[in-house]
């Protein structure tokens, strides 16, 4: 007869720790795949990358490029644009490139298919490139008068691509009064460096023997698009600020895309005036509102706007005030940027300012290709400053890309 063993009844708890005595496990099982051997963590990753790496090299190439776009992989992207230069899509391509920061091989594909632009997108990115890193040459001429003064603007300004990202500005701003002040003229040197996001600016600079100088530093997202500046600069609040003064600023520009078509534009600085001594200083806040009826030309929108002005108290300073105010605008984004037909544009609002009462502003004009890869732009202004000045401003424009 066998004999058996019968083992009293265990708890649960018990039952599981005899398990582990038995099969010498030190740590306690939480379930049965406990007991399943794994393969160490190292090994796991080396086949999961294997196993990744395989997949991505059956993927055409224009695929494996926009992934190494949305990653970054600057090493990737630099292998697949040498080895397939011919093969790969014309916007990846030029894409690549400016994350390599490869300029002047971007700028020559970007001439090789700027005539060839069949589609929106393609000419877009083209277009967008042309503004952002081609070299330009832009000249600014107003002709601005009012019943205290008139005077005459002129601006040129040089933008030259060194390398590796690095840009160089060469500008010359000059103005020229019919009566009570002197002639002012302003020259300045700066040097731009994109960034992976954004840039970083620097320039110095004369005014009528005095030193200017600016820095920026620029960082857009995907929401918003941030603009820091401190330096420096001439005043233009007023005419007498312009002829006679400068000031040294901390500012911030904010630029909100809530939506495609939704945009909150914020400005806010912090100004001291200087003449030969101290004047006083200010605080200005502008806050807008912008919604886009149209995204594409004829980018129609209307908006709301509210300004703070505080000034300290001083005659050769504006007064302080508050406004508020509403408006649309037609074209306006299209004023300064390359394309091939002759497109007008217009910018109107109403405001009431608490000092100086309500007040029509218009800016009206048109602008379009004259020759090759420019833009000439040409309008009037009527409109009124801070200081309570009501101007009338006749401009014409030109920029050459090159």
């Amino acid at each position: 007869i066998e004999k058996r063993i019968i083992y009293p009844k265990k708890k649960k708890s018990e039952k599981i720790k005899f398990l582990n005595s038995e099969l010498n496990i030190t740590k306690p099982l939480k379930n049965i795949f406990d007991l399943i051997p794994k393969e160490p963590e190292k090994k796991r990753e080396v086949k999961v990358k294997k196993i990744k790496t395989l997949k991505r090299l059956k993927l055409p190439l224009y695929s494996r490029l926009s992934l190494d776009l949305l990653k970054s992989d600057r090493e990737e992207i630099s292998f697949l644009i040498k080895k397939y230069d011919k093969k790969l899509p014309f916007r990846d391509k030029l894409e690549g490139l400016i994350k390599l920061k490869r300029i002047s091989e971007a700028k020559q594909v970007v001439f090789n298919n700027l005539k060839n632009s069949n589609d929106y997108y393609t000419y877009k990115q083209v277009r967008d490139f042309y503004m952002e890193y081609a070299d330009r040459f832009k000249t600014e001429n107003r002709y601005v008068t009012s019943k205290s003064l008139s005077y005459l603007m002129n601006r040129n300004r040089l933008k030259e691509y060194f390398f590796r990202g690095y840009y160089g500005y060469f500008e010359n701003e000059s103005y020229f009064p019919n009566r009570n002040y002197s002639n002012v003229n302003i020259f300045r040197i700066g040097v731009k460096k994109i960034l992976n996001r954004g840039y970083n600016y620097f320039s110095l600079g004369v005014k009528n023997s005095k030193l200017l100088f600016l820095f920026k530093k620029n960082y857009p997202s995907k929401y918003y698009n941030s603009t820091f500046s401190l330096g420096r600069e001439g005043a233009d609040e007023s005419d007498y600020l312009l002829f006679k003064a400068e000031k040294n600023f901390i500012r911030e520009h904010l630029l909100f895309n809530v939506t495609n078509r939704n945009i909150i534009e914020t400005t806010l600085s912090f100004n001291n005036y200087y003449e030969d001594k101290f004047l006083g200083n200010s605080f200005i806040l502008n806050l807008k509102y912008i919604r886009k009826l149209r995204v594409t030309y004829p980018d129609f929108a209307y908006y709301t706007f509210f300004n703070f002005n505080r000034f300290s108290s001083n005659s050769k300073l504006p007064q302080s005030s508050y406004e508020g105010g509403a408006g649309c605008f037609l074209g306006l984004d299209d004023r300064e940027i390359y394309h091939h037909t002759i497109t007008p544009f217009f910018d109107t609002y109403f405001d009431y300012n608490v000092k100086f009462g309500t007040a029509l502003n218009l800016f009206i004009g048109a602008s379009g290709r004259f020759y090759r890869h420019d833009n000439l732009s040409t309008g009037f202004k009527y409109s009124q400053s801070i200081a309570g000045n009501t101007y009338l401003e006749y401009l014409l424009n030109y920029i050459f890309w090159f």
